[in-house]
């Protein structure tokens, strides 16, 4: 299955450790400690993805977000948008330790997707506990392998 990894930062009001810009520092680039980070709930970080190849299917689209907080407990909102309409979105919690997440993107609202390539993954914290904060290391978007049909045939014949 594809992954796509984040090629454009859209917008972003998170902290930058190890990157520049914020779709380097989520991206799973050779640089293992880069991240964006905050401690204010409500703020976002949003990152655009490159073309994805529409797979002809809805299902088996997965959100990936590796994440952490820098003590006790945080939750936030982690979003797939098309041109910045919500496709999905779902809540993540964060602990101290540094914990990968898989977020399976229910088949109804993948089926919403007009265009593959306006996609976009947006994080809203909710807020780490007071004097902590939220990080993410990487966010990304699995999705089917395309399916090819250059190889079927129609028959216009009923089949014996």
């Amino acid at each position: 299955m594809p992954s796509y990894v984040p090629n454009a930062t859209i917008r972003n009001s998170w902290s930058l450790t190890g990157a520049t810009v914020a779709h380097e520092a989520v991206d799973k680039s050779a640089d293992a400690v880069s991240y964006v980070s905050t401690s204010t709930p409500g703020v976002p970080v949003e990152v655009g993805l490159p073309a994805v190849t529409d797979p002809l299917v809805s299902r088996g689209h997965v959100i990936n977000v590796e994440h952490a907080t820098s003590g006790g407990t945080g939750t936030f909102l982690m979003e797939l948008l098309e041109y910045g309409r919500r496709i999905y979105a779902a809540q993540v919690v964060s602990t101290n330790t540094d914990t990968a997440t898989a977020i399976p993107i229910p088949h109804p609202a993948v089926s919403t997707i007009r265009n593959y390539s306006g996609l976009q993954l947006r994080a809203i914290s909710n807020g780490p506990p007071a004097g902590f904060e939220q990080r993410i290391s990487y966010m990304g978007l699995d999705a089917p392998a395309a399916a090819s049909f250059a190889n079927q045939r129609l028959s216009l014949y009923p089949c014996p």
